[in-house]
């Protein structure tokens, strides 16, 4: 193996298998994860929950008695929950959770109908009594999926598989690979994605250049089966590691020979900010024979 390369592959893959058995020991002892600092939108996040969390005492107090209802201040704590929906549903669609931007528009749905049940003249309380009672469940459901206690007794969004979505993306380089389709693997690479591949450590630098050196193979070779699996996975934000093993079983279009390549690899993605996974590193190497 190249000598630059296999010291490459070894610093990565240590780091990673640390990382990993030091979670997989931590979740074997049913430890909560640990606190990070939160990042701004998580600060926001909390800010919008703790508005929608708090006692509404205009709304409650004109339900109680109708008559004296300071319509003002409830029209106040109205808007001001729906500014913290809305910021909660904003910062879901960030984190591409589908299902919590669902519960959250759920909720808006709610919000627009007391709303203009408050708008009404003279308000409409009843409207107003009968809608407040729904908004528990939808929370309940959203904190159950997607809420996630720390070991300081804190909460935190409890954010996407990675893994699933890091299998995802293994399907898709599968899907694209046994298609020949250079592009569509270019698509899931970073436009500054490196690439260091076989037993020469010979590097390609860029998505271009990843797409013409593929171009280039799948003109002179079939894939006819292509797996990848991985065995050390760690994510951490807008970051993903995983290092595993794969073989790939290809055909010379020329000759009908056909080779089958079996590797070991390190792969490190990055999720952009559309939301997409790509590979930004990708470092392979022959199997130990």
């Amino acid at each position: 193996m190249y000598p630059p390369f296999r010291l490459a592959l070894g610093a990565v893959t240590a780091a990673v298998l640390t990382s990993t058995i030091a979670i997989r020991a931590q979740q074997a002892r049913g430890e909560a994860p640990p606190a990070q600092p939160m990042s701004p939108a998580e600060l926001e996040l909390q800010r919008a929950m703790r508005t929608i969390n708090s006692d509404k005492p205009a709304l409650r107090a004109a339900l109680t008695d109708p008559a004296n209802a300071d319509v003002p201040k409830v029209k106040a704590e109205i808007a001001a929950l729906k500014a913290a929906y809305t910021s909660a549903e904003s910062f879901f669609k960030d984190q591409k959770a589908d299902d919590a931007v669902g519960w959250a528009g759920d909720a808006l749905k709610l919000v627009a109908t007391i709303e203009a049940a408050a708008s009404s003249a003279p308000p409409n309380w009843d409207e107003i009594r009968a809608a407040s009672p729904k908004f528990s469940p939808i929370c309940s459901r959203c904190h159950t999926a997607r809420r996630e206690q720390l070991s300081d007794g804190s909460y935190r969004f409890k954010a996407r598989d990675s893994r699933a979505e890091y299998d995802s993306y293994l399907a898709a380089v599968r899907a694209a690979a046994m298609r020949g389709d250079a592009e569509a693997l270019g698509a899931l690479v970073t436009a500054d994605h490196v690439a260091v591949t076989g037993a020469t450590g010979a590097t390609v630098r860029g998505r271009a250049a990843q797409i013409a050196s593929d171009t280039i193979a799948f003109g002179q070779m079939q894939i006819e089966s292509f797996e990848m699996h991985a065995t050390s996975f760690r994510s951490d934000g807008a970051l993903m590691y995983a290092a595993g093993t794969g073989t790939h079983v290809s055909s010379d279009r020329s000759t009908g020979r056909k080779e089958t390549d079996s590797f070991q690899y390190v792969d490190v993605l990055i999720r952009e900010r559309n939301g997409h996974w790509r590979s930004q590193y990708f470092m392979n190497a022959p199997m130990p024979r």
